[in-house]
């Protein structure tokens, strides 16, 4: 799993690439936590993600929670269907 972030003023667009799963959700928090301490928005970029699993949702959701206990928000761009698919059936969507 990659991630590339591009810094948009008080956003900050991150493209992950690859595969979330349970061997790559841990680093992925921990990149995403970093990203959130230093901007109000976090645009996720999801164009290149293959695959998430139930700990890449996990991790996703930990991103959620520190913006929104700052006021921040998050917010999802270029969802490929199969991913959209598990955001709706699982209760993601609303996050973003």
């Amino acid at each position: 799993m990659q991630l590339k972030m591009v810094n948009r003023g008080e956003s900050a667009e991150v493209l992950m690439i690859g595969r979330l799963d349970v061997n790559s959700a841990p680093e992925v928090e921990r990149n995403l936590l970093e990203v959130a301490k230093r901007f109000q928005e976090v645009i996720l970029n999801l164009e290149q993600l293959e695959y998430i699993s139930s700990a890449g949702l996990r991790s996703l959701r930990s991103l959620y929670i520190a913006l929104s206990q700052k006021g921040g928000r998050m917010r999802a761009i270029n969802v490929p269907k199969q991913i959209m698919d598990i955001f709706e059936v699982t209760g993601f969507a609303f996050f973003l």
